[in-house]
């Protein structure tokens, strides 16, 4: 195989991971800081609103008002059975400060009214499978498997290139040392 294509696929290889990490910390991450730039992400774990937002999929959710949700809109709020969860529906109905949300794919609506508190905000897109992802690289397999070994390929790709480098320098320095001896003898000739 020709050395251009072995290189021009080891260039995309490099740009496919990067951007792989580039996703994962975006999307990992970036809620976790403590800056407040008013997004978070949750995981999708069950199928309560597919097909709209599938199982395994992380939603990216954008602090809103409550007041200024209207029905139709696709919220996360913390769930009032556990506050540690949190729950993605879509809101039915607005009555005050009262708010009614429905799974698209359960038959009736949820059996609670949610005050604005409990609100997180609304979903502005999701992004499918990357909850499986998530999940798995938050297990040390995982981590080992989706980040450890990119990185490790990188690193390798890396000194590979650096190594190249020290070559291609050594072998400059090397035909300019012969050319000055070389010019060096002649001159002592004559």
């Amino acid at each position: 195989m020709n050395k251009t294509i072995i290189n021009t696929v080891i260039k995309v290889v490099e740009w496919e991971i990067f951007l792989v990490f580039l996703v994962l910390i975006v999307v990992l991450i970036l809620p976790l800081l403590p800056i407040n730039l008013g997004i978070s992400s949750f995981i999708i774990i069950s199928g309560s609103m597919e097909p709209t937002i599938r199982k395994g999929s992380i939603s990216i959710v954008q602090n809103t008002n409550p007041q200024n949700l209207e029905p139709g809109s696709i919220v996360a709020f913390e769930s009032p059975l556990n506050s540690k969860d949190t729950i993605v529906h879509r809101l039915v109905s607005t009555k005050g400060n009262k708010f009614k949300t429905k799974g698209d794919n359960n038959k009736t609506n949820d059996s609670w009214s949610l005050t604005a508190s409990k609100i997180k905000g609304k979903v502005l897109f999701s992004l499918p499978y990357l909850g499986y992802i998530s999940l798995y690289v938050k297990s040390v397999k995982g981590f080992a498997l989706l980040i450890g070994v990119p990185s490790l390929v990188l690193i390798v790709l890396q000194i590979k290139k650096i190594k190249e480098g020290i070559e291609e320098e050594i072998e400059k320095r090397s035909m300019l040392l012969a050319d000055k001896y070389s010019r060096d003898s002649i001159n002592s000739l004559i």
